[in-house]
């Protein structure tokens, strides 16, 4: 019986033994397979992505019948330029331009951008259009730092409003205007650089720091009727740094 009863536990192992060891075969070539189908899958993604994905990314066109700048990158765009110097990086777009003075460029993989250099197509589209909008990360920032009423943030009329009060000031009557303000400053800051040369020859100015008082003096006078005084005194007001 002792023997009967060892033979057929021997049995029973020796028929786990031999399920265990197909079960490891099976599992080992399914391993095998699934590494095989995800290198193949990945290895077709791939030749698919450098010989048709990304060429037509790079190569697609922001603005039809507008030319476009080349070297476009396929996640950012025209964006990667601006790691040079920003007059560098402008100089190269405008050589692209069309004779009408366009050209298109990405801002990203999705953002469309028609860039406008003459200044009658610049004034004709803003007259026609009154939508501001802005990336949303971008314009959360913003508002952090402009706060939410600023013309850098608002859309919509409101942004068209404020673009056209604020552009009144920059016309050349309003600058003829202004001529008299910017005279006064002027006369004023030499007056006060003469005196005090007189009490001290030796005395050294910052060129730097004198055209930012006559700058703010200016602005103070032009747009707030205020005076900062700064040019007066040769030093920069509190009011206006603040």
């Amino acid at each position: 019986l002792l023997s009967c009863y060892s033979g057929f536990n021997l049995e029973r192992v020796n028929g786990t033994i031999d399920v265990m060891e197909t079960l490891a075969g099976v599992f080992n070539q399914s391993v095998q397979g699934a590494v095989g189908v995800s290198l193949a899958s990945v290895l077709s993604l791939y030749v698919m992505w450098r010989g048709f994905l990304r060429p037509h990314l790079e190569a697609k066109i922001p603005v039809d019948g507008v030319p476009t700048p080349p070297r476009c990158h396929w996640f950012a765009g025209h964006l990667h330029v601006y790691r040079h110097p920003f007059r560098v990086a402008m100089e190269n777009f405008l050589r692209y331009r069309d004779k009408n003075g366009r050209f298109g460029m990405w801002l990203g993989p999705y953002l469309r951008a028609l860039v406008l250099t003459k200044p009658n197509d610049v004034k004709l589209v803003l007259h026609a259009e009154h939508q501001h909008r802005l990336i949303p990360i971008f314009k959360k920032h913003l508002i952090r730092v402009f706060g939410r009423k600023n013309i850098v943030v608002i859309g919509g009329r409101s942004w068209k409003h404020a673009r056209s009060t604020i552009m009144k000031s920059f016309t050349p009557s309003t600058l003829v205007y202004s001529k008299d303000t910017m005279l006064h400053v002027a006369e004023t800051m030499v007056d006060s650089l003469k005196n005090r040369l007189e009490k001290d020859s030796t005395m050294i100015f910052d060129v730097a720091e004198l055209m930012k008082m006559i700058t703010l003096d200016v602005f103070g006078l032009a747009a707030f009727s205020y005076q900062f005084q700064s040019c007066d005194n040769l030093r920069m007001s509190a009011v206006a740094e603040a």
